[in-house]
């Protein structure tokens, strides 16, 4: 009798991401052919970048496309996982809004979206390096694994969806014995084992890893740290949803419910305008001014609020709505 073995998260996700793909590809099927059944009650079109990085100091100027354009626009944002012309692998197509579909798409879309879910929780547990292996395959070559692994919000009986942007930076608490072994998982990933500096080349990612390891290793190892990075531009929506409490969630594709709700109040996205940022006191507030780790924007917390040993870690809420679907 031949022995199964089980199988690798890499070998699951080559598995999963074409069933997904083919799955997404039906449904964008279904929705041309129920194109007459579509209501756009609200719908803004986020421009591509003209290069890879965030210009924090740049505008962005939002167009509303109605119409079969609206239609095409909100059907490739609700299926595509892969990069268009222009696309930067590091920019997703983004069209956040709020539309109406018959009952057998929204029922294609809870199928997908447990597709989505699935996917994000493997590359979740993956490591750095399997992550990198997964997306840089040969048969995936072209995806967005953001637009991958984000879910389809499906609402139940909308009252008002209010869109804006968010700039708040992002701060992650970690064990500073966590942050070593993601750093010797990369490397051991690369190389087999804990290089020598004398065998990274100089200004390689591997030699910022290991310069970021060695300074790790300089700290205690139960100490909790942040990992803070200044935030972008991007997409989120107050939303009221029947009678559970409002919410508050990224919105970089549209909002979807059945075609015979009522149409939400919407307050519509705006024109990105940078502008400063009001001083207020926030967890950037608890931290030391300088990261002590600058490759990895860790940072100490102040001498006030230094904390050691294990915390409770918040669920980030990805997704659980859609899991509930």
């Amino acid at each position: 009798m031949r022995m199964s073995f089980p199988r690798t998260i890499e070998e699951e996700c080559r598995e999963l991401i074409p069933t997904l793909d083919k799955s997404l590809k039906e449904l964008a099927f279904l929705l041309e052919k129920s194109k007459a059944h579509i209501r756009i009650d609200a719908l803004f079109q986020v421009p591509l970048r003209k290069s890879p990085t965030v210009d924090k100091n740049a505008g962005i100027e939002i167009a509303t496309p109605d119409g079969e354009t609206g239609i095409s626009l909100a059907i490739e944002t609700l299926t595509t996982i892969w990069l268009g012309e222009g696309q930067s692998a590091k920019e997703t197509l983004r069209s956040p809004g709020a539309i109406g579909l018959p009952a057998l798409a929204l029922d294609r879309i809870r199928e997908t979206n447990r597709l989505r879910m699935h996917l994000f929780d493997l590359i979740e547990k993956a490591k750095p390096a399997e992550r990198k292996r997964i997306w840089k395959a040969k048969d995936h070559y072209g995806i967005s694994s953001l637009q991958a692994m984000r879910v389809t919000p499906i609402l139940h009986d909308p009252q008002l969806i209010r869109f804006y942007w968010d700039t708040g930076s992002i701060t992650k608490r970690w064990l500073v014995r966590d942050l070593i072994k993601v750093c010797e998982d990369e490397l051991h990933a690369t190389f087999g084992h804990r290089p020598s500096r004398d065998e990274v080349v100089q200004g390689s990612v591997e030699s910022s890893v290991l310069l970021s390891l060695e300074q790790l290793e300089e700290l205690p190892l139960d100490e909790q740290v942040a990992v803070h990075r200044l935030g972008t531009p991007h997409i989120r929506a107050r939303v009221t949803d029947g009678d559970i409490e409002p919410y508050i969630c990224s919105a970089p594709v549209p909002f979807v419910y059945d075609v015979s709700c009522a149409r939400p109040l919407i307050k519509p996205l705006k024109n990105y305008c940078p502008m400063e940022e009001k001083k207020k006191r926030s967890i950037r507030a608890l931290l030391e001014p300088e990261p002590r780790v600058p490759g990895m924007n860790v940072h100490q917390y102040d001498v006030k609020h230094r904390a050691f040993g294990a915390f409770e870690s918040r669920s980030r809420g990805r997704n659980k709505r859609a899991a509930q679907e």
